[in-house]
């Protein structure tokens, strides 16, 4: 299958550059929040007695250099309860031998991602049917300590987030599915959007690094990483430090994966300057690959996930949530699945194929080459890494055998023309004027679409302890109307009036009392009160929109006027059958 011919489309619109200032936190009660709050993608839980601990008392040290939460139980019980409460999160179980019965209930859980028996003996190791999940023996913490190092590195490669909206003629309109993923896709695209715009403060990379200190403040070695960043990093070195195994790689990847905004925007900056560097080095990248024009990234999926995402989507448009970092040698990502399989033998293993063709005009897609100039990691490994957001055309899905043994479907994708016609029209929202004007609440609306609106909330509500959003009444206006529709999607309704109230008295302090930018305002509040069904009220509030409309018929679209007329009748209606 291949592309339909297309049309040659005007290019896309670049915005000016944007200044957003970055968030700044200071009360101890948001240190606790923000302490207890996971930023990796990955658990550490250890189920054993306390003696474990006494006889080796650098366990716990040497474990959290390896995963930074670390949660320790002798209770089997509380130790269950908290397994199944992780959902964002896989999970690695170190459990001692006298424990090993008494968490089988949680084998299945899809977050636990290892198990590690640990016997003080190895006469103490007992022949137990292990049918439930592979697991892994040891009696040597330091082996124990390595598994788990390797262990983790392949399990964090393959956490991506894998982004599908359908071809055109395989949408249905009442699609949940699409509309999720399309979301999903115009809210990285905007993310990617936003901080390549960003004019960044001067103290942008010391309270991100505040941050970080809160939640590493028990791990000496990332501390030391902190420190040397804070002091050392500048962004033509940027790559070099994503590819070091260390703390902005991992919360980096963590929060691009799960969209946790609050954290992105903090390190925007990094984001802008890992796209910048891609940026230019991109232009040597085919001379790089030399005859090579294919690269390739194993991903283990589940069989529903591979079924709804992949499998009926080809000609479909694709991207990933982050950063991606693929290779030139495709038995590099052949071991790495016939690694990831052999652990989790109930996945998919799929190869992704991504062929590069000079024809194609693709100025926002970018990659590069990474070797020992620029990162961690060496030329012989033939890495090479994609922007955050990089489009695919999904151009064919084949299942094939490999060495007789492991079945791999293979994805073969190519970059999406600036010119292609679907991805043109898909992104034509973030075209818009509002969207230049402020685009953070238009990501606040996304990510409801996305049914993440927690995700929307907690980033509002951070951005409303920022001391410079006091001096700006229209980003104010617009941080509560965004903080009013979330709680309306919620079903708070009084919660969500009460922010369209401030949203009004904010507004009024810049715009004449009659101006048609209001008539949305009014709106909000009368929906909120005809869903707490304060039918009186609502009614005030939809003819005081009404009223702008007259005064502005030109500048109100049809829709919205059609909109108000049908709730002002439905209003009246209720109220004339309560007399």
């Amino acid at each position: 299958m291949g592309c339909s011919e297309t049309k040659n489309l005007s290019s896309i619109q670049q915005f000016p550059l944007i200044t957003l200032n970055p968030i700044q936190t200071s009360c101890d009660t948001t240190s606790k929040q923000y302490a207890t709050r996971n930023i990796e993608n990955c658990i550490l839980i250890c189920l054993a007695n306390s003696s474990l601990f006494t006889k080796h008392n650098d366990f716990a040290e040497k474990l959290r250099h390896i995963i930074s939460t670390l949660r320790i139980f002798n209770n089997p019980s509380e130790c269950i309860t908290f397994i199944e409460t992780i959902r964002e999160e896989k999970i690695f179980l170190i459990i001692s031998s006298d424990m090993e019965q008494t968490v089988r209930s949680v084998y299945y859980l899809p977050q636990l991602e290892k198990i590690y028996d640990f016997y003080e003996s190895s006469l103490d190791i007992t022949n137990i049917d292990d049918q439930f999940m592979q697991k892994k023996r040891f009696t040597n913490m330091n082996e124990l300590c390595e598994q788990l190092r390797e262990d983790t590195k392949f399990c964090t490669w393959d956490l991506i987030n894998i982004i599908v909206v359908p071809a055109e003629k395989q949408q249905t309109n009442s699609s949940n599915f699409t509309k999720k993923q399309t979301a999903m896709f115009l809210c990285i695209q905007l993310i990617k959007q936003i901080a390549v715009r960003i004019k960044f403060e001067n103290n942008h990379k010391s309270i991100f690094l505040d941050y970080c200190r809160i939640h590493y403040a028990q791990n000496n070695e990332q501390m030391h990483d902190i420190d040397d960043f804070d002091q050392n990093y500048r962004p033509k070195n940027v790559l070099w430090w994503i590819t070091k195994p260390c703390f902005l790689s991992w919360i980096l990847h963590r929060v691009l994966r799960t969209y946790e905004i609050d954290i992105i925007y903090k390190m925007g900056f990094v984001l802008k300057h890992i796209h910048t560097q891609l940026t230019l080095l991109h232009d040597n990248i085919l001379s790089l690959i030399k005859d090579r024009d294919i690269v390739y990234l194993g991903k283990s999926m589940s069989n529903d996930e591979f079924d709804t995402l992949i499998k009926p989507n080809c000609d479909g448009l694709l991207s990933f949530s982050n950063f991606i970092e693929t290779t030139i040698h495709k038995e590099h990502a052949i071991d790495f699945l016939r690694h990831r399989i052999m652990s989790h033998p109930k996945m998919t293993a799929v190869l992704f194929e991504i062929c590069f063709d000079s024809t194609v005009n693709s100025t926002g897609n970018v990659c590069a080459m990474i070797n020992n100039s620029n990162s961690n990691i060496s030329s012989q490994e033939g890495k090479i890494l994609f922007t955050l957001g990089t489009v695919f055309h999904i151009k064919s899905i084949i299942e094939e055998t490999a060495d007789n043994s492991m079945t791999i479907w293979i994805v073969r994708l190519t970059f999406v023309d600036d010119n292609d016609e679907h991805f043109y029209r898909l992104i034509t929202p973030l075209r818009s004027n509002d969207v230049e004007t402020n685009p953070l609440s238009y990501l606040g609306k996304l990510l409801i679409e996305m049914d993440a609106c927690d995700r929307a909330e907690q980033f509002y509500l951070d951005l409303l302890n920022d001391p410079s959003v006091f001096g700006q009444p229209r980003r104010l206006a617009r941080l509560h109307n965004g903080l009013g529709v979330i709680f309306t999607y919620k079903g708070e309704h009084l919660k969500a009036l009460e922010h369209y109230e401030i949203s009004l008295k904010t507004s009024l302090s810049y715009m004449v009392s009659d101006h048609p930018d209001l008539a949305s305002i009014y709106k909000l509040m009368g929906d909120s009160c005809f869903n707490y069904q304060n039918y009186v009220q609502a009614l005030e509030k939809y003819e005081q929109c009404a009223q702008l409309i007259k005064r502005n018929a030109q500048q109100i679209d049809q829709s919205f006027i059609d909109n108000l007329n049908n709730s002002i009748d439905k209003t009246k209606q209720l109220l004339e059958s309560k007399k």
